[in-house]
């Protein structure tokens, strides 16, 4: 009974601190986005501050997920500190309690939004995040490149350009495509607000461009309502090709992975990233151990820099860990062994050190 009232209680105050500091980290980075794209206000007068408050806001939960594991860290750090400034854990220790039931509560609520922040929030946060660029691309004559892609149609090469894009290339806004002649010279060159990729019964595909205007050299310019540019690419070839890993959701990992094998291409981005996401619970876990080792019995005269020092290899394991599914991106190891490898090697350092601590 008593271990089940201090569980509660641990993962109460280890939860409500993770949501402060998430609600803090959202934010400062809302704040430093906002920033940022005030400073556009000036070249572009039409744009209203709403727009700008709307896509900062859209963008934060994106930007906020990728540093959650810091969040669970120092929400962790937080919570072993302040268990050590009032007492709580002498007297849990004295009462014999060992470390690993206090461990217990942070350790499966750490799992919970490791698991969490993989199969929904990460969902979410694309989402947005897609949203955020469809605002951005309609308020934003001048944004940045979005889409391109170069091709062979029937009629000669074109390169189709968009502002924006959407389900990897499928739905593009801002559309300009250039259709070249045979001779290399551009031919026709085609203004659109928008178009589709669609394949046909035949099995052609084609992007649909809607509401064109078509300039052809020498010739006046044309408003046409649609225009159909046939393309020597099929869908999957055109997600492939167009698709980051890091911009799908965890159930479409893996079937795009075989997709890619299946067209002859790399799957090794959307593996890692599946195992990356899976492996997530367990990099959330070894924080928190990181956090336990470094702070869970503090010296007065010392706290400061024995966090210091956990933050520090945490921020290391971080850095590791990008890095080596970096090589696993590029085929140079396994992707499993890429994703797990230092959240797992982390943990049983982790272990190491706090067994060293409880036992002697």
């Amino acid at each position: 009974m008593i271990l089940s009232k201090m569980g509660f209680y641990l993962t109460r105050d280890f939860v409500r601190k993770i949501v402060f500091l998430y609600i803090v980290f959202f934010f400062l980075i809302f704040t430093f986005d906002l920033i940022e794209l005030s400073r556009k206000l000036a070249t572009q007068k039409s744009i209203i501050f709403y727009d700008i408050i709307k896509i900062a806001f859209l963008r934060a939960p994106h930007f906020s997920g990728q540093i959650l594991p810091f969040i669970v860290l120092f929400a962790a750090m937080a919570s072993f500190f302040r268990l050590n400034q009032t007492f709580e854990l002498v007297i849990a220790r004295a009462s014999g309690i060992s470390v690993w039931q206090i461990l217990t509560p942070f350790i499966m609520t750490a799992a919970a939004i490791g698991l969490f922040s993989s199969l929904v929030y990460h969902s979410l946060a694309l989402k947005s995040q897609i949203q955020s660029q469809s605002v951005e691309a309609s308020v934003f004559t001048n944004n940045s490149k979005k889409f391109w892609l170069r091709a062979m149609s029937s009629d000669g090469e074109m390169i189709i350009y968009a502002r924006v894009s959407g389900e990897s290339g499928k739905n593009l806004k801002g559309v300009t495509a250039y259709l070249f002649t045979l001779e290399g010279e551009i031919g026709v060159r085609f203004d659109a607000e928008q178009a589709h990729f669609l394949v046909g019964e035949n099995g052609i595909a084609r992007y649909r461009l809607m509401d064109v205007v078509a300039t052809e050299s020498g010739k006046v310019r044309k408003k046409i309502t649609s225009v159909d540019l046939n393309v020597d690419i099929n869908e999957y070839d055109l997600l492939i090709k167009k698709t980051d890993a890091k911009s799908m959701p965890f159930w479409r990992l893996r079937e795009q992975a075989s997709r890619a094998e299946d067209a002859g291409r790399n799957p090794n981005p959307f593996l890692t990233q599946f195992h990356a996401m899976l492996s997530q619970p367990l990099l959330f876990v070894a924080m928190v151990l990181i956090a336990a080792s470094f702070s869970l019995r503090l010296v007065e005269g010392t706290s400061n820099l024995v966090i210091l020092s956990g933050i520090l290899i945490a921020f290391m394991l971080y850095i590791v860990a990008e890095l080596v599914l970096t090589f696993a991106n590029n085929g140079l190891i396994s992707p499993v062994l890429a994703a797990w490898s230092p959240p797992f090697v982390a943990t049983l350092l982790s272990i190491t050190i706090l067994l060293h601590q409880e036992d002697g």
